[in-house]
């Protein structure tokens, strides 16, 4: 008789970190993701003391911060939030795609995971000038490997790691269009983070998505200074802790306190 998989709460970081994919055989519970992630000291809260705060993309401040790249470099956790993508649509009763995009950079092997446990193909996309996006029209089977064009009649899943305020969904959607205006978007995005608390929202082009998350919550954002927020009126300085010419940032992040 087949047990099922125990709650990630009973487990150790250490037994987290190396579970098979082939264990996981259910849905996560929301309260289970931050476990993962804190498993492999991926996720950051702003204590009091702190020297250095999380600056976001948006230059706003926060006083939390999801490194999903320090889980999903992990195959076994790559297949793992890939599973339970493809669950979390199957629930939907939405039509299955034919194509996944995952937004560039941060859910490119997401997306191709995505699409290779549904087997389907998936599509490149990389950043552009600014915060635009540039989507391949060429896509490939995740399965068999061959490539051919993006047609009107595929119907487009959209993956991502984090959301916070979906200014890269809407490029990412604009790069899609830009290579065929009309395919068939799914109006719900998927991801293991929706940190903006997010529902419908409105693209840039005006078209409407339900934005879904492994788990919803909201964290705090402030425009930076010390009037408007408490992080930089407390003396800690805003960082941005995915920075490639500053790698260390993550490490300063989560170490570095204030002399008592």
């Amino acid at each position: 008789m087949k047990h099922p998989m125990p709650s990630l709460s009973e487990m150790t970081a250490k037994q987290i970190r190396e579970l098979p994919a082939k264990k996981v055989d259910r849905p996560l519970l929301p309260e289970e993701i931050p476990l993962v992630y804190n498993a492999f000291d991926a996720g950051w809260k702003y204590e009091s003391g702190m020297l250095y705060h999380a600056k976001l993309k948006s230059d706003l401040c926060s006083d939390g911060f999801y490194f999903s790249g320090l889980v999903l470099c992990h195959d076994n956790w790559l297949e793992i939030m890939a599973q339970q993508i493809v669950w979390q649509h199957e629930q939907s009763g939405l039509l299955k795609p034919t194509v996944v995009y995952g937004i560039a950079t941060g859910a490119t092997e997401l997306g191709k995971m995505v699409a290779q446990v549904m087997g389907v193909a998936y599509g490149h996309m990389i950043k552009g000038h600014g915060k635009t996006f540039v989507a391949s029209d060429t896509i490939t089977d995740a399965i068999t490997g061959i490539t051919r064009h993006l047609r009107f009649d595929d119907i487009v899943m959209i993956v991502e790691d984090v959301f916070t305020r979906f200014t890269a969904g809407s490029g990412a959607v604009n790069a899609i269009y830009a290579v065929l205006p009309s395919v068939v978007i799914l109006p719900e995005v998927y991801g293991i983070y929706n940190r903006g608390n997010l529902g419908w929202v409105k693209t840039t082009n005006g078209l409407w998505l339900h934005v879904k998350g492994l788990i919803r919550q909201k964290l705090n954002e402030y425009e930076p200074g010390s009037v408007t927020c408490p992080m930089c009126e407390a003396g800690s300085i805003p960082i941005k802790p995915k920075d490639k010419e500053h790698p260390e940032n993550w490490e300063l992040i989560n170490t570095r306190f204030f002399a008592i």
